[in-house]
């Protein structure tokens, strides 16, 4: 792929898919496969959606028993009885009023924040996330009764559909992922070759913004829920160094050359409590 122009396209579902920029044709190739039906009435779902031959999926795709490690029994005993009572066939298994587990999750794989391209490296760097969550379909007749019982679930209308919907993260009793960590990771793709270089945890959960690359190509990003702005090499995942911030900066950095030196500002906002604390400020650094 060296020398060719080229468009990157990244989705939550932790598909990236690299196309040739002029004629829009797949680089590596995409192959539609069967995907899970509807059993909402009224729902018809897609027999097959399109999959990346490379890269491969940046997320898991699919949730088995062996996947819940949380180390009380309790907690995991809970976890694989939820799991059981789930619809739960991998990726683009469609909501239902059963419940589903949805794979990534639908925050993602791949969210707002972007990706980032180091050209002196060939590589792409991606920010991605890996919590599932549970999504169940409510007949509207029941909507406000199911959101007055589960006040921990997002339940919300759907104007001109008979359902409602629910969504929750998959989480124990106590409150903790059912899944291993990382929830949140930072991937490195090799553009030449379409394959996966590295992968590093970014952060203690999940992460929200995106990367940016100082003129030396190195990589920089907070988005972690931890009040960090932290450096990557981008052709290992190597961490470089880390700098405190006020709070947790779930926001994309820039970067700027003035008189000859580079900085990079990043908006420290928090995210919403007690994930991290709330602020306003505006956090500079020279980094050359």
């Amino acid at each position: 792929m060296k020398g060719r122009k080229a468009i990157a396209i990244g989705l939550k579902t932790g598909h990236l898919f690299l196309l040739d920029r002029l004629s829009g044709k797949p680089i590596f190739g995409v192959e539609e496969r069967p995907v899970p039906k509807s059993d909402t009435p009224g729902e018809t779902a897609s027999l097959t959606q399109p999959f990346p031959i490379k890269p491969p999926a940046l997320v898991r795709q699919r949730i088995s028993e062996s996947d819940i490690t949380t180390k009380n029994a309790q907690d995991r005993q809970g976890c694989l009885e939820t799991l059981n009572a789930l619809r739960n066939e991998g990726i683009f298994t469609p909501p239902s009023e059963q419940g589903t587990l949805v794979v990534p999750g639908n925050i993602g794989g791949m969210h707002w924040g972007g990706l980032r391209w180091v050209p002196k490296d060939g590589m792409l760097v991606v920010p991605v996330n890996d919590l599932p969550a549970i999504v169940r379909m409510i007949p509207q007749a029941r909507f406000r009764e199911e959101r007055k019982a589960h006040p921990e679930r997002e339940t919300t209308e759907q104007k001109g559909s008979p359902y409602a919907m629910s969504r929750q993260f998959f989480l124990s009793a106590s409150g903790k992922p059912c899944l291993a960590k990382p929830w949140g990771s930072l991937v490195g793709i090799k553009t030449d070759t379409g394959d996966i270089a590295w992968k590093v945890p970014l952060g203690n959960w999940l992460n929200l913004g995106g990367p940016a690359v100082s003129r030396k190509g190195i990589i920089f990003i907070g988005a972690a829920f931890s009040p960090y702005l932290r450096a990557f090499d981008p052709t290992n995942g190597k961490l470089l160094g880390g700098w405190q911030l006020p709070t947790s900066a779930r926001a994309t950095p820039m970067t700027f050359v003035e008189a000859g030196h580079e900085y990079l500002v990043i908006a420290a906002g928090g995210h919403e409590v007690p994930m991290s604390k709330l602020d306003t400020r505006i956090v500079a650094f020279r980094i050359d």
